[in-house]
């Protein structure tokens, strides 16, 4: 059986590409995924509220202020 020298050289030209593509996906998770952007911590400000004699604490109560501008900082950066 003959082979078609230009249909080769296509045929190893497209599994060399996909074996570097395939190494680089490799090396890139390798480092834990360091590249991609951590989100941004909230900071914990405590709201009680006592209600049918239970006390409830919500850390992340001030983030409901829309009108906040720490609040709109803070979903800025989580969009980013």
């Amino acid at each position: 059986m003959k082979i078609n020298p230009k249909l080769l050289t296509l045929f190893l030209f497209i599994i060399s590409l996909t074996i570097l593509s395939l190494d680089a996906a490799t090396s890139a998770q390798a480092d834990g995924g360091s590249t991609t952007p951590q989100p941004p911590m909230a900071e914990k400000k405590p709201k009680i509220t006592k209600i049918h004699g239970e006390t409830l604490v919500d850390d992340y109560f001030w983030l409901r202020e829309k009108t906040n501008p720490q609040v709109m900082e803070h979903l800025k950066a989580e969009d980013a």
